[in-house]
């Protein structure tokens, strides 16, 4: 009878973990010409210490603006990235606070990485943060993007 309590116990434990992962990230394409990039930006930023908190993929229009609503901690820096079709025209990222002022923006529209964004962010206040990412592409009508949110240590030395 322990030994089932347990194993019943570890099952649940990891079935929650299982699903608090799924939570975080949500993939709704797949773009294999810009997965090398994608991870090769994950993988750089692990080394300085950041842990990936949320990712998605999505296809995204050219009128289209992506939409996350994420609670951030004050004082702690942050990696916003986005990662798209190299043939597009523009990418973008903005960050609102949640009374939806703009607390930073950056975008690419020319270069040899316009369709890479690695933009770092320190949260001013405990609370609520809108991340908006964009991107222009006016050779195809919807382009495969993935954006994600890592979590770096305190930077608390601006404070």
């Amino acid at each position: 009878m322990k030994h089932t309590n347990f194993f019943f116990t570890l099952l649940l434990f990891l079935c929650f973990c299982n699903a608090a992962y799924a939570q975080q990230k949500e993939m709704k394409c797949i773009n294999t010409a810009t997965e090398k990039q994608l991870e090769m930006l994950k993988d750089t930023r692990s080394f300085g210490e950041y842990e990936l908190k949320h990712e998605w993929s999505d296809r995204l229009t050219s009128t289209q603006t992506f939409r996350k609503k994420l609670e951030l901690t004050g004082g702690i820096e942050y990696v916003f990235f986005l990662v798209t079709d190299p043939n597009v025209d523009a990418t973008a990222i903005e960050i609102k606070d949640a009374l939806g002022d703009q607390l930073d923006y950056e975008y690419n529209v020319s270069g040899l990485e316009k369709n890479i964004i690695n933009f770092f962010f320190t949260a001013d206040f405990d609370g609520s943060y809108y991340l908006l990412f964009r991107v222009i592409n006016k050779q195809q009508p919807s382009t495969c993007t993935y954006m994600g949110v890592l979590e770096g240590e305190s930077d608390m030395e601006d404070f």
